[in-house]
């Protein structure tokens, strides 16, 4: 046995080389012919850019999935510009300068039985007893170089009516970076939700830079570095601070086809904490002095690597326009040979470093001319998102997780689908099943990899399935739409709190809906 598979793995080695920039080859970002992902530390140009957020904000359409674009509405893949998705009414997309002082204005009115009932990856939408939103906005594009969104919302319920800047930024590009200023939200990493930087919570004020376009040298290099300040009243410090970078890298020449990812993120400091001074910044972002407690330096840091394979069935099927296999694993408290406790040590299984309290994400996507597939399973370990320095809300931002909505010790498996057959249509709904405690212990015990336990019947744990629709019918110059989300089992999470779970054996069925009426000028 060993010896055949020495003589496969030869004959491997000898064929690979000849499809070389062929079978094998990456797909590039050229309109009009299949394109790369887009990963949200892989943006393309600010025209792109502005597309995109036609798109999401003020377009017909439901999107969800920013790494799986559907032909229908990939605004990569189109030989005309955007216009031509939206409508010839949008005269203005294609031009390089316009302004839009109000190009939406949307409007949602909906409820549910249980308050603070959170919609993912929707910029912290959440349902009370009877909700009643208004969103408007516009935008700006200067020079193909600028881009300026406005976004006010005015939410009406039956305890508060609450008016706010939901969104409000600035992009701008210069040569292969652009930079960003302003009330934002962003997903990292590869997962259906972000583990460890999800856009499900509500916008935050932030400064950002990432690369516009990859960088050429041993490969091709993607990044993006955010610090974000959380205007949040909590029971620990208030408005603490938040940095996140993520770096990709996309193997040359046969092996384009394998990218590697690693994203880091922290949250520290905080009204009546220890200022950080801006050179200090690297040191702590590097978390050189992470785990020395009670010190200026101990922040909530989170850390992972992600392996993702295009697998290119674009060339053998033109209607399959993508596949991939992703898997990612992350952790709340690592080994690393540059922390000074740390220095100098070896650490199984990558040698300088080595995860504890870990997360796991190991998935599935595809994208098909008018459909895009995800079959997920995801766990987070005994005390993700939690901290000693941010013992009561943890992790999160305004009572919501900053990684993914469920909060922590939970693992998941889920099926996302989105149907888009036309410009006017579009469909998403989502089936999960997700138990809690995932685990009664730390991981530390577990030297390689802590996958156990994958998912048990045991006592004092709450087992739940949910379903999640999405759903958009335009005729212009209008949108209606119907949004829903249903989640019931066994038992649930008595703590509200994103970073505690508290386990209750009572049965409970939670919903939530909503219809939407919304005008694009």
């Amino acid at each position: 046995m060993r010896k055949k598979t020495t003589i496969f793995f030869l004959l491997l080695t000898m064929v690979m080389p000849l499809f070389s920039g062929s079978f094998f080859s990456y797909p590039e970002r050229k309109k009009g012919v299949y394109t790369s992902p887009v990963d949200p530390v892989e943006n393309v140009d600010i025209t792109d850019i502005a597309m995109m957020e036609l798109l999401r904000s003020s377009s017909y359409l439901t999107l969800y999935d920013n790494s799986i674009w559907p032909k229908a509405v990939d605004p990569l893949a189109l030989e005309q510009p955007i216009g031509s998705i939206l409508g010839s009414k949008f005269a203005h997309a294609p031009q390089k300068n316009y302004m839009m002082p109000v190009s939406f204005i949307k409007t949602m009115v909906g409820g549910s039985n249980k308050p603070g009932f959170l919609i993912p990856n929707q910029d912290g939408l959440q349902m009370q007893d009877i909700t009643f939103i208004t969103d408007w906005g516009g935008r700006m594009l200067l020079a193909d170089r600028a881009l300026f969104h406005w976004e006010f919302r005015h939410t009406f319920t039956t305890k508060e009516v609450k008016h706010e800047i939901h969104k409000l930024y600035l992009k701008y590009k210069m040569g292969k970076l652009s930079f960003e200023g302003g009330k934002d939200s962003i997903k990292l990493g590869p997962g259906a939700y972000g583990m460890l930087l999800d856009n499900s919570a509500d916008p935050y004020w932030m400064v950002k830079v990432q690369t516009d376009k990859s960088l050429v040298g041993g490969g091709y290099w993607d990044f993006i570095f955010m610090h974000g300040w959380l205007k949040d009243q909590r029971d620990d410090y208030n408005n603490p601070k938040l940095m996140a970078a993520r770096l990709t890298w996309r193997m040359p020449g046969v092996m384009d086809f394998i990218r590697l990812g690693a994203t880091h993120t922290l949250m520290y400091g905080g009204d009546g904490r220890e200022k950080i001074k801006p050179y200090e910044l690297p040191w702590l972002f590097l978390g050189v002095s992470d785990n020395q407690p009670q010190t200026k330096y101990d922040a909530d840091s989170f850390g992972s690597i992600d392996l993702t394979i295009f697998i290119p069935f674009h060339r053998i099927n033109p209607k399959i326009r993508h596949f991939s296999l992703y898997l990612q694993e992350g952790g709340t408290d690592i080994k690393a040979v540059w922390q000074i406790e740390d220095a100098g040590e070896f650490a199984v299984p990558y040698g300088l470093f080595r995860f504890y309290e870990r997360e796991y994400i190991v998935g599935m996507a595809m994208g098909l001319e008018h459909h895009a597939f995800r079959l997920e399973y995801s766990k987070t370990a005994y005390s993700f998102y939690q901290h000693h320095m941010y013992p009561k809300q943890g992790y999160s931002y305004n009572g919501v997780s900053l990684g993914d909505p469920v909060g922590n010790n939970f693992q998941r498996i889920l099926f996302r689908h989105s149907w888009i057959p036309s410009r006017q249509f579009s469909l998403m709904y989502e089936i999960g099943y997700y138990q809690g405690p995932a685990h009664s212990h730390t991981d530390h015990e577990q030297k390689w990899f802590a996958t156990s336990p994958i998912f048990s019947t045991g006592e004092n744990i709450f087992h739940r399935g949910y379903l999640h629709i999405d759903t958009k019918y335009s005729f212009y110059p209008f949108r209606v739409g119907f949004v829903g989300k249903i989640d019931g089992g066994d038992g649930h999470d008595a703590n509200d709190e994103p970073a505690h779970i508290e386990f209750s054996p009572v049965a409970t069925l939670n919903f939530s809906i909503a219809l939407s009426f919304d005008i694009i000028f």
